[in-house]
């Protein structure tokens, strides 16, 4: 097990404390980003939050939304201030290299937000999501460190504060449910 975050391994506690959260969707990445581990309900929120899925090649590679809409632009660009503080906080290392080259070079989007978005990453924000047997669902993440492993990250996600954003929900736990 790397202590570093770039092993791509969570401790068997963190994999039995994320499996063990059935009622909100919970992630865990390491520090480029990478999902080591993740539960039903959050996999059947987004596919980027299956097992070694980059979520910041996710975004900015791979998503098909519409990357000009005000959502996606604040989502994005928390991607890559979760990602810039990730590389102030760790050394940088050859993966980060590779990672960020191949952002920078195939995704205008990740340049800009990489050379101009100076922000802070939040430890907590909103972000909506349209998943496709639920629709558009606005959920709020928390970031939680794990000890023992500080490259580590959790993402519990949990509805907004509104009943439209609590029925989706209901119906992504649903879903999640018959998809097991």
């Amino acid at each position: 097990m790397s202590r570093n975050g770039a092993g791509g391994v969570a401790p068997h506690g963190v994999r039995e404390l994320v499996a063990a959260i059935g009622c909100l969707p919970a992630v865990v990445t390491d520090r480029h980003l990478t999902v080591v581990v993740s539960n039903p309900l959050a996999r059947a929120l987004s596919g980027a939050f299956h097992p070694s899925v980059n979520i910041a090649r996710y975004t900015f590679l791979d998503s098909v939304t519409d990357d000009e809409s005000p959502e996606w632009l604040d989502a994005s660009g928390q991607i890559a201030a979760m990602l810039r503080d990730s590389l102030e906080q760790h050394e940088e290392d050859d993966g980060f290299r590779r990672l960020v080259g191949e952002l920078s070079s195939q995704s205008v989007s990740f340049a800009r937000a990489w050379a101009h978005d100076a922000r802070r990453p939040a430890r907590s924000a909103a972000v909506r999501f349209v998943q496709p047997f639920v629709g558009p669902i606005t959920m709020v993440f928390q970031e939680l460190l794990i000890p023992d492993d500080f490259a580590l990250r959790m993402l519990l996600w949990r509805p907004a504060d509104d009943p439209t954003e609590r029925d989706a929900f209901a119906r992504l736990v649903e879903y999640a449910a018959g998809e097991r």
